[in-house]
């Protein structure tokens, strides 16, 4: 439904065939590649590297701006890729949901790391501008995927919802398009959601920093497709329809607008299939899911994994993040296991990697107290707890555990105003939800932390 290059000041597109508007590529250390077309394609590329339209690049002068002649490219990671596109093409915007042409910019990175643990790991990164002059109201990300996990037609579906994490994993041990036994899960996880406003004690990464009194969305929705249903199969093709088939979908409910419940409690659903194949509790796919008289066998799976909704208004913009990874177990369902502990993993490595950067914001002397909620949460096993002080105070950090028993003791002194941060760390610790208390003279406060080993 994209058309490719960006939407001009003037309210015109591109032209297609423009070759800045072609799919990038830079990987790390292709200058000492030998002479030859591989090393010109990549020297061409990183020469047009089209920064002016989005692409990453070093900030070399500091200005908080691309600078023509003076900022560089960035390479993410040990590989990158970067397209920009755009939804306001009738032609292509028809052709897949039926819906309307929108100007919607959509600048786009994807990168991957050839170490560090993230080799199985690819980050999808979309920037989104309004570059309309009427409001968006209530916008959703969603990421749709149809993995086809070797065979397409023994595949299963869940999420987690602690995880922010969309799964497909193989409904029995065996898979012939794969070597040997024990197939693999993949996941599409979403690291960083689209930025909201929220409270005064919140704060949300964006555009390269933090801002406080926003808050980033996680997964608000998880919606599992059913070829040949008539309440889940897939949103229709070319037809207005199928955009408010999708409308339906990213608030958990049928094609026809019906609410969706969990089979097992009768309670409306917000995530459908919520539940751990690997435990056998809850509602999860397959076994899990009592369909009529019998239970949804193995199939041809899709599912959108989606954040929102919020309002988008003209000129703004919204960036989310996604990581597609996979993981190989002891069987179809450790595999399940393997993929959630790296979904661990990837947040901690994405949070520690990226959300590095401190905005303005975090800068000045506080005018209150405030305990911020630890991050990353969940975690395993480390996280970090972030507090303020309006003036010097003596200052108490500790953690209980869920019966209310002390478990660690991590400030216990006079510290001055302004900004702190201490490390908890859970590895003699068992799973489980703790808390974290902050105390000093007139003020107190606790956080929820999960720990996921």
């Amino acid at each position: 439904g994209l058309f490719p290059g960006p939407i001009f000041d003037d309210g015109t597109l591109a032209d297609e065939k423009d070759p800045r508007f072609k799919l990038f590529k830079l990987k790390k250390d292709w200058e000492s590649l030998p002479d030859g077309t591989e090393r010109d394609k990549y020297e061409d590329n990183y020469v047009n590297w089209p920064m002016e339209y989005g692409a990453p690049y070093e900030d070399v002068n500091g200005d908080g701006e691309y600078t023509p002649d003076v900022d560089t490219p960035k390479i993410l990671g040990d590989e990158t890729l970067f397209f920009v596109a755009n939804g306001f093409d009738s032609t292509s915007s028809y052709n897949t949901h039926g819906s309307p042409p929108t100007p919607l910019e959509f600048q786009t990175t994807i990168w991957a790391y050839a170490s560090e643990g993230m080799e199985n790991v690819v980050f999808k990164k979309y920037r989104v501008i309004n570059k309309g002059d009427q409001p968006i109201d209530d916008f959703y990300f969603t990421y749709w995927t149809d993995v086809d996990l070797g065979n397409a037609e023994d595949d299963l579906s869940g999420c987690d919802t602690l995880l922010n994490l969309g799964y497909t994993y193989n409904g029995d041990n065996d898979d012939e398009n794969f070597y040997g036994p024990n197939p693999p899960a993949i996941g599409y996880q979403l690291v960083q959601g689209p930025i909201v406003e929220g409270d005064e004690s919140d704060s949300a990464y964006f555009n390269g920093g933090w801002r406080r009194g926003f808050k980033n969305l996680p997964m608000t929705n998880f919606f599992n497709y059913i070829k040949g249903s008539s309440d889940y199969s897939d949103a229709q093709q070319g037809a207005y329809e199928g955009t408010l088939d999708f409308y339906n979908f990213f608030q958990t409910l049928t094609k026809s607008g019906k609410d969706i419940f969990d089979p097992h409690t009768n309670k409306k659903a917000k995530f459908m299939t919520p539940g751990d194949p690997v435990t056998g509790e809850g509602w999860y796919d397959g076994q899990g899911w009592p369909f009529g008289d019998y239970h949804l066998p193995p199939r041809d799976v899709r599912f959108t994994v989606t954040a929102g909704p919020f309002n988008f208004e003209p000129g703004d913009t919204q960036e989310v993040v996604y990581a597609i990874h996979i993981a190989r177990g002891t069987d179809n369902l450790n595999s399940i296991t393997k993929l959630k502990e790296q979904a661990i993993a990837v947040q901690q490595f994405y949070n520690g990697k990226i959300l590095t950067s401190v905005g303005n914001e975090f800068v000045s002397t506080p005018e209150k107290f405030e305990l911020y909620q630890n991050y990353p949460n969940p975690f395993n096993p480390e996280t970090i707890i972030k507090y303020q002080l309006a003036s010097k105070s003596r200052v108490e950090i500790i953690v209980f555990d869920i019966l209310g028993r002390k478990v660690a003791t991590l400030v216990n002194k006079e510290q001055s105003s302004g900004y702190h941060k201490v490390v908890f760390n859970g590895k003699n610790l068992s799973s489980g939800i703790y808390l974290i208390t902050m105390k000093t003279s007139g003020f107190r406060k606790t956080v929820k932390a999960l720990l996921l080993k």
